[in-house]
């Protein structure tokens, strides 16, 4: 059951983050975002973490320790993707953070200062415009048309990644957005695709459909 195992996994990263995270000190948070907040991990999606710190100097006291999570992390077999932030660039939104402001929007507090966590703030609704601009950049990138012979489960349209625009619209006060029933069948998918290839592989080309046949 691919669902199963995306929130098996979510929890046995949860785990050893957290036990890794121990040496550093209870001012500083750390905070699941992107997929990993939204609690679903693919057998070898990215880990992204987001390092909560009250300010700058903060920032240079904890790079010792910081970098041996890290590093005890990817030793582990992790893939991590990590920002390092104080809540007032968090809370800021223009075309240059647009990214970081989405990846907020599925946030969650893993360990160290619920105060600190609490300070991000929830983005404005304008945030939809920056979410409309990336998903028509996407869908360019895949000729605008959900009819490819080697679908991406991930990114093209009507794929993974447009089912969350439509949580993040609704988030944002977009009204409440059904989800379509295709969700389990592009979890089982991407999935399998996952384990055949033994990374982050997301196309689902003649060679996989063949074998998911």
């Amino acid at each position: 059951d691919a669902a199963a195992a995306v929130a098996n996994r979510t929890a046995y990263v949860d785990e050893l983050v957290r036990q890794r995270w121990r040496r550093l000190p209870a001012e500083v948070a750390l905070v699941a975002v992107g997929g990993y907040g939204r609690s679903e991990l693919f057998p070898y999606s990215d880990i992204d973490l987001l390092i909560l710190t009250p300010d700058e100097n903060t920032q240079l006291a904890i790079q010792e320790p910081l970098a041996i999570f890290l590093r005890d992390l990817w030793d582990d077999g992790l893939r991590i993707s990590q920002s390092v932030h104080i809540p007032q660039e968090c809370n800021q939104i223009d075309a240059g953070n647009a990214e970081l402001a989405v990846s907020l929007l599925d946030r969650r507090l893993l360990g160290g200062s619920e105060e600190l966590f609490r300070q991000i703030r929830d983005p404005r609704q304008d945030l939809g415009r920056n979410i409309v601009q990336l998903t028509n950049e996407r869908h360019a990138r895949y000729q605008n048309t959900i009819y490819r012979l080697e679908p991406n489960v991930k990114d093209a349209p009507g794929g993974l990644r447009d089912l969350q625009v439509l949580r993040w619209l609704s988030k944002l006060g977009a009204g409440d957005q059904e989800l379509p029933r295709g969700v389990p069948v592009l979890f089982e998918i991407r999935c399998f695709l996952h384990y055949l290839a033994g990374r982050d592989d997301n196309k689902l080309s003649f060679e996989r459909q063949d074998e998911i046949a």
